[in-house]
């Protein structure tokens, strides 16, 4: 699923007239470098393309340069980390290969996060393209990173530049270095998140394949849809069962080309600062050997795929809902708890299976130390009473297979709390910490 949600909190800069700015008003200060001798630091995301077009990320690269290359001249000022060397620790990070860490890391994190720890303070620039019937724009968003991660980053300013529909990246590099940028109001604080496809009602027990927020362009004979993809949904359910733990949670659509023969010669993932899931390339692979039909041309499409799996049920419903999860990690080096899915979640649940009785909700503190392969090496938690020993055994032995991302510094101390619930389906309790 798309996570969709707001990435920004509140604005606390904006600009009401510059030269480089349109509109103009009283002097507003800028959110920009500071004028003494070591002007703020600033990395640019990769340029997004989202609405109606389909652009492949090595596309997309000269528009992340013009936007570099218009906030390191005034009014901006920032001193603006060269492009070429953030993509670089993207890439190495996407292969285990992490700055000062000798060892491959076969539990990287997220390069995006990574980066606000290689450079701690500087500010980061979003960068979006949107297309849809009423034309195209910019959209750039200058944000602070927030040492907490789970707090997403404070937004300073945004800015937006109309492009013109039908142009290439290339042209709207163009564009964007060399005309004036709008600011933009506030952002709406209430975010949301992005929802899925769904199934047909009255499906079938059954493996299906869910098509969504699809976007094609070029000539294109029909629309695709789900059911184009469900031959494959045993395949692409057994490319999903993969081993390997995704360590990201920054959903990643497929983005492809499909010759005039109809055959499928690009398959790339969007996000290069992300890390792709690990089923992505052998979906891909199921992807190229499809017959899309031919056409008069080139043709491009965009698109999530999800597979669902509906089971006939014969058990009756369990009455008591059942949960556990890792939740709230600190270290003392911050670049081990980046990343998702530390522990089995699932499996750490399993072990309330036995429960009968309701808990209601409660955090129980817990402390790891971290090897440099991120692995556990100890932790300690003290159960309360509540918890039987046959619980508390089995929630031992998952926390102890606990693999956080490879600390930076070769080790680290990491301090979370257990979130378990055993309470009634659809009765809140208040949680608590555990005695």
């Amino acid at each position: 699923m798309r996570a969709a949600m707001s990435r920004y909190s509140i604005l606390i800069g904006l600009v009401a007239c510059l030269p480089l700015l349109d509109g103009c008003g009283a002097p507003a200060q800028l959110p920009r470098a500071s004028t003494s001798a070591a002007p703020q630091r600033l990395w640019v995301e990769p340029a997004r393309a989202y609405g109606d077009t389909v652009w492949f990320p090595d596309e997309m690269l000269v528009v992340q340069d013009a936007v570099a290359s218009v906030l390191a001249r005034p009014p901006f000022g920032y001193q603006v980390i060269p492009n070429a060397e953030v993509r670089a620790l993207w890439a190495a990070t996407q292969q285990g290969r992490l700055p000062g860490v000798a060892l491959r890391c076969e539990a990287a994190p997220p390069p995006s996060l990574l980066t606000e720890v290689v450079y701690p303070g500087a500010r980061k620039a979003e960068v979006e393209t949107r297309c849809d019937k009423d034309g195209c724009r910019l959209e750039v968003r200058i944000q602070q990173p927030n040492p907490d991660a789970e707090q997403g980053p404070t937004e300073l300013a945004r800015f937006e530049l109309p492009l013109a529909r039908g142009q290439t990246p290339s042209q709207w590099a163009q564009t964007i270095a060399s005309t004036p940028w709008k600011t933009l109001p506030p952002p709406d604080p209430s975010g949301g998140l992005g929802i899925g496809g769904l199934l047909a009602p009255g499906a079938k027990p059954g493996v299906y394949v869910v098509l969504h927020d699809l976007t094609q362009t070029g000539p294109w004979l029909s629309k695709l849809e789900s059911a184009t993809f469900q031959p494959m949904a045993e395949s692409i359910k057994a490319c999903a069962a993969s081993k390997r733990t995704w360590r990201d949670w920054w959903g990643q659509e497929f983005v492809i080309e499909v010759t005039p023969a109809g055959k499928v010669s690009r398959c790339e993932y969007p996000l290069v600062d992300h890390l792709p899931p690990p089923d992505f390339e052998c979906t891909c692979g199921l992807l190229r050997a499809m017959e899309f039909g031919l056409a008069q041309a080139t043709r491009r499409a965009s698109f999530y795929l999800d597979v669902t799996t509906l089971s006939e049920r014969h058990a009756p419903a369990p009455t008591l809902y059942r949960s556990a999860y890792l939740l709230q990690k600190k270290a003392t080096d911050r670049s081990a708890v980046l990343g998702t899915n530390v522990v089995d979640s699932a499996a750490v649940a399993l072990c309330l299976e036995s429960v009968d009785q309701v808990l209601g909700e409660m955090n129980i503190p817990v402390t790891f130390e971290v090897g440099a392969d991120g692995r556990s090496t100890r932790h300690a938690v003290q159960w309360p009473q509540l918890i039987g020993n046959d619980v508390r055994a089995c929630m031992d032995r998952e926390l102890a297979k606990a693999w956080f991302n490879c600390p930076l510094t070769g080790r680290a101390q990491v301090t979370a709390v257990v979130s378990i619930a055993v309470k009634p389906y659809g009765k809140p309790i208040k949680v608590e910490k555990a005695p």
